[in-house]
């Protein structure tokens, strides 16, 4: 964890208060995080999306495999298990499919 010292630095959390995000049924392998989303993969064979600004859960994604990474290059996130890499559109923290 950090904490945006200086003036100009952007926290991406509030850092005073502990949260947790429960759903994943398995070990999270990876966590991204952007401006508006936070995307956790797991062993449960899913990718979670959640909204920063709720922290309520926005989309599942499922996998054949355990989720190795995340990357969110909105609109788009690429997503890694076993099998070759997912993109998948993004509209805000909502999936609208995969390409």
């Amino acid at each position: 964890m950090w904490r945006a010292e200086a003036a100009d630095a952007r926290a991406l959390f509030d850092l005073q208060r502990a949260t947790r995000l429960l759903g994943h049924g398995g070990p999270v392998t990876t966590v991204a995080v952007d401006d508006t989303c936070i995307y956790s993969g797991s062993w449960d064979y899913s990718v979670r999306v959640w909204c920063r600004a709720r922290l309520r859960q926005t989309a599942l994604l499922s996998y054949d495999d355990w989720v190795w990474s995340v990357c969110p290059r909105l609109p788009h996130l690429l997503a890694r298990a076993h099998a070759p890499p997912r993109l998948h559109t993004m509209h805000g923290c909502v999936c609208c499919g995969a390409l």
